[in-house]
């Protein structure tokens, strides 16, 4: 087994799910009992209670169960906590080896167990002893005893590896010192059980060891180790089976082998409902049997007096009784019944050949007819079977029978085959070990067989062995035993298993208060004594084991025991004793919870929110009317729970009960304004004074209605004022919060903001006066309005890529499902058929298999719960092939850290080798163009996880590329200067301002770590970032907010992340050299010169060299732009704006914009994704991108309108490529309008008739002399004459 990810190696674990430190402490085991078949049963722990049982591990192929409920490490907090004494006994000594099997029992652990009854189901004969739940109650105890300090030992065996014994050291130091984890017990026994099989089977290479168990060095530490977890937890099947089968080999005396016997009593004591565990208790109980008979070969190695003594303790009948309690115990098992039942034929076919009998032939022809009245997954071959035996024992009657019996079992059969589905999901999955899949089959199954309880023709008995059959492979789901529960209670109100089953919930679950307080409740319904509820109430809450499920589950137990208590305290055969020992023992459970939350949490603990042991003191209190000493405890409430209007109506309820009563109680009083609830009035009135309730509305309310039923008008008049100040007080509460509230929201909006106002000024129309009159490069002086009123610091309602706050985010990785076997031919319409009836489809994705011969569908849907309906499709035709559905999970991979400049076609390249690619997302960049991040989906599961090897790889330069499978659940928390308050951004500063200048104004407050002004072509922003040392330093800043600064009101504030994520566009500035893409990110640079040259550049000379990128994909980050458009010239700046579709390229040149224009026109820049070239205008009025990626996003009628639009409008964004006109020297500039336009759309030297055009599409130019109108395409052939003639 391989540790688990994220688990330190230097903490030795399981790889399986951990329910580390919430298990069971040890409890007494049963003593030597007889049943009526004469089997003598003894103890296998030395303290273990046989009511019980344990948990288990597997069913079917050997694989370890998860736990569905992980518990971290609980540390030993005092000495009465239960440790790992025998286990570290184990680093003091190692027996070399172990000459007999007595050596695994020292005298010292037989004589330490202690003696208790045991119990098997209810339904089972009684040839086993019942469960006695008051002795259980009272023999449950835990070892005092510490751990003692042990030095490190060193583990040596031959069978093992070097790296298992190094291990087997760590796990032995590491339970000394964390007794309960789970995980840490399963590993080690596991690693022990391996070397006792690799040194009884050696391998090549092993040949040092011999295939004598005896002789193998751990054996003791093998044995301590099944002892030490066996005290603690529930074992489980598999574990359980491993240790049968290790005592089995080493068994050589007689009381080796009925030390055997006693353990699988044991173990199907445990797991009751085990196939595999009673077939395993039946064969040794057979091998005794016929070994101590002479009737077998096992037999050797045994002396006179073994078989003498086996023959005295066990016959055929008792052997026989046995197999008839694990029949009636796992008959009902559809699975896996037939792993009993068969072999307990064939020992009665043996038997009956050896002996013939009609008696006996009459009893096996009734055990076959009834078997086949029971649904069971082998029923044909029980049927063969049955055949076989009618023909050589009842030929005559052949016919008749099989007819009779055929018809009888009919119901069974049926039953079964609707069944069938449900029961191949579950066994696929056990057999694919996919504990995921086989956790989804068993719920959808429980389902079901739980929606026909009410019809089943068996009935509460497939319902209640499924459950078993569930519990056995997930025996710490904590829901799954309450669900469990609550059909036991349904079937069986008082008596039946319902109590056994909680006693073995709280054993698997130890953790779980509600199973503690459930198996409380039962007790009391089923009438146990006080002192079985007194143990099992102290059993629960000394360990400390419901301290790791968090107080609440200790608050569950403790109110349950409470309730009992007081409940106990009136019943009609109650005596004064019982008044006291409720009334002393409420009050000092309520001690303890204040004690332990004050230990567990410190100061900080307030005490239960819901107070429900305190309620519960009450209403003891007012039955033994004692109404001082409740409203003491009410007052004692006021501190934690003033706030609470919840409180305050219980408050007044009780008070308003209280005075009814005593009104009752006096009788022929009427009620007088003498008489009138007064306590109630006042418990009102200092309920509407609380400042911070958290509905006063309502308490203004009821404080109103009491004055007008129970008070003199005059008080009424009083309350009314008094009514109307406190709602007055609470309006003025609201607005404020409300102001509030909108303060926090504007403030991050405008945190948001961070838009680069230089660039819409110059292309957007807006005006901005700097200290300079000159421009730089962003500005303009045209003051045309945004168009088209767009605001691009804002997401469209309803939008794809909204933020999570506005949207729910979908969870792909838990929503899809892979569907299998789809005929080569089929449609996506087809694959949606097929899954119409599951729920909503968000996207579908079909992938042909490499042999052509069927196609792979993975489909999306909206919810879970959906997803999880479309598996219950696993199995049905489509178009003659059966179709296979698995879940999604695991196949998808998170990839990040590739070059700037990867696109689909890289990333697809890159993970070829590994399987076949679905799908590659790009996330996108609308609300922040820094991410850079895909995923990339497989096939299935396995092709995913084989990708994984290429995490850490390098893809050149410091690229070392991340991939790890998708878990949206384990994304961490940002961590940096802004997240810890250390960062402070100070704007409105000069644009002159240098970084040494804003470090010398600032270090007075504390030690700077960082200085950061970002950069434009001519300088600062008017803005800095500022990291301090300390959180201290950078509060103590924020003094400087409105501060003056060279004529400037400086604004100090803390930085936010907000703020932070809002980069709605990437700026790249690039030198003249135009770089390598690789140096892109350097967003702060500025050209060499720029600042001398910018005093001469025009805003016209800018647009002459600018063109605007639309249609690009919001996914396109700034890098792809830049390697894309740089082989037409060299660039002076881009400018990505996902949040419209577009970027804005910007060339050192002029004469570069018309190739451009043309290389770049209708490329394709993502698959099926072209884009255009045009005005910066043109693509500012573009809207984001509003991805229709989900099939129910746009309903039907508005995609096949689109779909006729696009037929008669053509493709979007599909524009004529635009090339722009260079700018003439000593001609005439085109006004306010940009070049060539005049405001209003009209052209230099064009008619007013033929230049009226609409504001951003293309209009004929003409010349200023011959008046010749000139169109795009002769612009088009002009550049490209000019570009050949260049070339030449």
């Amino acid at each position: 087994m391989n540790a688990s990810p994220g688990r330190q190696q230097s903490t030795p674990s399981l790889p399986r799910n951990a329910v580390a430190q919430a298990q069971q402490q040890s409890m007494p085991s049963p003593g030597i009992t007889t049943s009526s078949s004469g089997i003598t049963v003894r103890s296998v722990s030395d303290n273990m209670d046989m009511s019980e049982s344990r948990g288990s591990v597997s069913v079917g192929p050997r694989t370890r169960r998860p736990s569905a409920q992980p518990l971290q490490a609980r540390q030993p907090s005092t000495p009465q906590m239960d440790t790992l004494a025998d286990l570290a006994s184990m680093q003091h000594h190692q027996q070399t080896a172990r000459q007999t099997a007595s050596g695994l029992r020292n005298n010292e652990l037989v004589e330490a167990r202690h003696s208790s009854s045991v119990y098997t189901l209810d339904n089972l004969p009684p040839d086993l002893p019942r469960n006695n739940s008051a002795r259980s109650a009272k023999d449950l105890v835990m070892a005092d005893t510490p751990a003692p300090a042990t030095a490190p030992r060193v583990f040596t065996a031959p069978s093992l590896s070097k790296g298992d014994l190094q291990n087997i050291a760590e796990l032995v130091s590491y339970l000394a010192s964390n007794p309960f984890a789970f995980e840490s017990h399963a590993r080690l026994i596991d690693l022990l059980h391996q070397g006792l099989v690799s040194h009884v089977h050696p391998s090549d290479g092993q040949g040092a060891t011999t295939g004598d168990p005896h002789t193998y060095n751990l054996i003791g530490e093998l044995h301590q180790a099944r002892e030490s977890m066996n005290s603690r937890f529930a074992v489980g099947e598999d574990l359980y089976q491993d240790w049968i089968e290790d005592e089995s080999m080493l068994a050589r005396t007689t009381e080796d082998r009925l030390a055997v016997m006693e353990l699988c009593a044991k173990a199907i004591q445990d797991e009751p409902s085990s196939s595999k565990l009673w077939r395993s208790y039946g064969d040794w109980m057979w091998t005794l049997y016929t070994s101590a008979n002479g009737l077998s070969n096992a037999a050797e190695g045994w002396t006179e007096d073994d078989k003498i003594i086996c023959k005295e303790s066990i016959n055929l009948e008792t052997v026989l009784g046995v197999w008839q309690q694990g029949i009636a115990a796992t008959q009902w098992r559809l699975s896996d019944s037939n792993v009993v039942w068969d072999r307990y034929m064939e020992i009665l076919l043996q038997d009956l050949a050896h002996s013939p009998s009609t008696e006996k032939v009459g009893h096996i022809e009734k055990l076959f007819i009834d078997r086949l009245q029971v649904p069971h997954v082998t029923w044909d071959q029980t049927s063969s079977a049955f055949s076989s035996f009618l023909s050589t024992y009842d030929n005559a009657s052949w016919e008749e029978t099989m007819v009779a019996t055929n018809q009888r079992a009919a119901l069974a059969k049926h039953q079964y085959a609707l069944r069938e589905m449900h029961e191949f999901r579950v066994q696929r999955a056990l057999e694919r070990r996919n504990t995921v899949a086989e956790w989804s089959a068993f719920s959808e199954y429980l389902d079901w067989e739980f929606s026909h309880r009410k019809k089943s023709a068996y009935g509460s008995n497939l319902l209640t062995t499924l459950y078993e059959r569930a519990i056995l492979r997930f025996p710490t789901n904590a829901k799954l035993w309450e669900d469990y529960m609550e059909v036991l209670v349904e079937v069986y109100p008082i008596g039946g298993p319902a109590l056994e089953a909680s006693e073995r919930a709280t054993r698997h679950c130890p953790w779980s208060g509600r199973l503690w307080s459930r198996r409380l409740l039962r007790l009391e319904v089923e009438g146990k004594k006080f002192e079985d509820l007194e143990a099992v109430k102290h059993n629960a809450t000394r360990s400390g084991l419901l301290e790791t499920g968090g107080m609440e589950e200790m608050l569950k137990v403790c109110a349950q025991w409470c309730g009992f208590l007081r409940r106990r305290a009136f019943d009609k055969h109650a005596t004064e004793d019982e008044l006291d020992i409720a009334e002393v023992g409420i009050r000092s459970t309520l001690e303890d919870v204040k004690e332990i939350g004050a230990s567990t949490y410190g100061k900080e603990f307030a005490g239960d929110p819901l107070y429900r042991i305190e309620r519960i003191y009450i209403e003891f209190l007012t039955q033994i009317r004692n109404n001082d000493a409740v409203r003491d405890v009410w007052a004692s409430l006021i501190p934690q729970h003033a706030d609470s209007h919840e409180f305050w109506f219980r408050y007044y309820n009780w008070e308003i009960f209280t005075w009814g009563y005593e009104r009752m109680a006096a009788s022929g009083q009427s009620e007088t304004p003498q008489v009138a609830p007064h306590r109630a009035t006042e418990v009102l009135r200092q309920a509407i004074l609380r400042q911070n309730m958290d509905w006063p509305e309502k308490m203004i309310e009821v404080f109103v209605n009491h004055f007008e039923q129970h008070e003199s008008v005059q008080e009424l008049q009083k309350a009314v004022s008094e009514a109307r100040l406190a709602s007055e007080q609470v309006a003025k509460r609201r607005e404020r919060e409300a102001a509030e509230a909108a303060a926090a929201s504007a403030t991050a909006s405008a945190q948001q903001l961070n838009t680069d106002v230089s660039m819409d000024e110059t292309f957007g129309g807006g005006k901005r006066k700097r200290d300079s009159e000159t421009l730089e490069v962003g500005e303009s002086a045209s003051k045309k309005s945004r168009p088209d009123g767009a605001d691009s610091s804002r997401p469209p309602f309803g939008d794809a890529s909204s933020s999570a706050l506005e949207q729910p985010k979908r969870d792909r990785e838990n929503t899809t499902v892979i569907a299998k076997d789809f005929p080569v031919t089929a449609t996506e319409t087809r694959v949606r058929q097929f899954f119409r009836e599951c729920g909503t489809i968000n996207s579908i994705k079909l992938v042909p298999k490499h042999d052509e011969a069927s196609a792979t569908a993975t489909v999306e849907f909206e919810t879970k719960e959906d997803a999880a309906t479309a598996r219950t499709r696993d199995g049905k035709p489509c178009d003659g092939r059966f179709i296979e559905i698995q879940t999604g999970t695991g196949t998808t991979l998170w990839v990040t850290n590739f070059p700037p400049t990867a696109d689909e076609a890289f990333i697809r390249e890159l993970f070829k080798d590994y399987g076949e690619i679905v799908d590659v997302r790009f996330p996108s960049l609308k609300f922040d163009t820094h991410r850079r991040f895909c995923y990339v989906q497989f096939l299935n599961s396995d092709m995913a996880q084989a990708a994984t090897q290429l995490d850490g790889k390098n893809l050149g330069r410091k690229h070392n590329v991340v991939a790890k499978i998708s878990n949206p659940n384990a994304r961490k928390d940002r961590t940096g200067a802004m997240e810890e308050g250390r960062e402070v951004y100070i704007g409105n500063l000069p644009y002159q301002a240098t970084e040494h200048e804003i470090q010398e104004l600032f270090e007075k407050y504390g030690t700077i770590e960082s200085v950061r002004i970002p950069k434009s072509m001519r300088g600062g922003k008017g803005a800095a970032f500022m990291v301090f040392k300390t959180k201290e330093e950078a509060s103590a800043a924020l003094e400087m907010n409105l501060r003056i600064f060279r004529d400037r009101a400086l604004k100090v504030t803390l930085g936010s992340a907000t703020g932070a994520a809002g980069k709605r566009y990437a700026t790249t500035i690039i030198n003249s050299a135009s770089p390598e893409p690789s140096t892109l990110g350097n967003g702060d640079a500025v050209s060499p010169g720029a600042s001398n040259a910018a005093s001469s550049v025009t805003a016209a000379d800018i647009r002459a060299r600018t063109i605007a990128l639309l249609n690009v994909p919001d996914t396109v980050n700034d890098a792809r732009i830049r390697s894309l458009v740089e082989r037409y010239g060299p660039l002076k700046k881009i400018v990505l704006r996902p949040d419209h579709q577009g970027a804005i390229i910007e060339f050192e040149n002029v004469q570069d914009v018309g190739k451009a224009s043309l290389g770049l026109e209708n490329h394709e820049i993502n698959p099926g994704r072209h884009i255009s070239v045009g005005r910066v205008d043109d693509m500012l009025r573009q809207k984001p991108e509003t991805k229709i990626d989900k099939l129910s996003s746009r309903p039907k009628a508005k995609v096949a309108a689109g779909k006729e639009k696009e037929k008669k409008e053509g493709m979007p964004f599909r524009q004529t490529g635009f090339v722009e006109r260079p700018a003439q020297p000593g001609g005439r500039r085109g006004g306010r309008g940009g070049l060539g336009f005049k405001r209003g759309g009209l052209g230099t030297g064009a008619s007013k008739a033929n230049g009226a055009s609409e504001l951003g599409k293309d209009v004929e130019m003409g010349s200023a002399t011959d008046g010749v109108k000139k169109s795009n395409a002769d612009f088009k052939a002009l550049f490209s004459k000019t570009a050949d003639g260049g070339e030449s």
